[in-house]
């Protein structure tokens, strides 16, 4: 095989590559008492509910990628670096005030592979999905560098919390600590 044809093959698996949906690297852990099963079940649902929505194909729009709008993810609200009534960070860990709608669940953690970056969009609806497959309908969370555009991931907490209840007058700013 002569140098054009490699170079040919190694340019198109690289086109190739850069258009199939990259996935995050996840991790979650409830509170409470250990429960690491539970923890990787959660992490196995919200994998298996990847694979369904991002198809190994994936189409593009000029340079964008077509990032599905997965049903239900719609339930989910996602506050960046904001702590709604009743949740507050004191000393760097995360608690609820007596008689607050929420439940905290656990944490969570979404990045990009290889030191790399995904789109702010993409990185808000995993983080929905993940919340999703540990029960939960609230996700605290920061990104974690990059730019305006995309990010290198999230960290946060997932909570169950009383919609109802949710009043945005009356929540707080406060940015989450990266390792968390």
């Amino acid at each position: 095989m002569s140098m054009k044809p490699r170079c040919a093959v190694l340019v198109a698996a690289l086109f190739l590559g850069a258009c199939v949906a990259t996935k995050p690297s996840v991790t979650y852990s409830s509170f409470g008492e250990a429960r690491l099963a539970e923890d990787a079940a959660v992490v196995q649902r919200y994998e298996a509910d990847y694979e369904r929505r991002h198809p190994s194909s994936t189409s593009m729009t000029g340079n964008q990628f077509q990032i599905p709008v997965a049903s239900g993810s719609s339930d989910v609200k996602v506050l960046v670096d904001t702590f709604p009534e009743g949740v507050e960070l004191v000393n760097g860990s995360i608690r609820t005030t007596d008689g607050a709608p929420h439940e905290i669940l656990g944490k969570l953690s979404l990045r990009a592979s290889s030191h790399g970056t995904l789109p702010r969009e993409k990185l808000l609806e995993e983080a929905k999905q993940l919340a999703r497959a540990a029960g939960g309908n609230v996700v605290i969370m920061s990104f974690v560098g990059g730019d305006q555009a995309e990010a290198n991931g999230v960290v946060g907490y997932v909570l169950k919390s009383d919609l109802e209840h949710y009043n945005p007058k009356k929540s707080q700013s406060g940015k989450l600590s990266i390792e968390i």
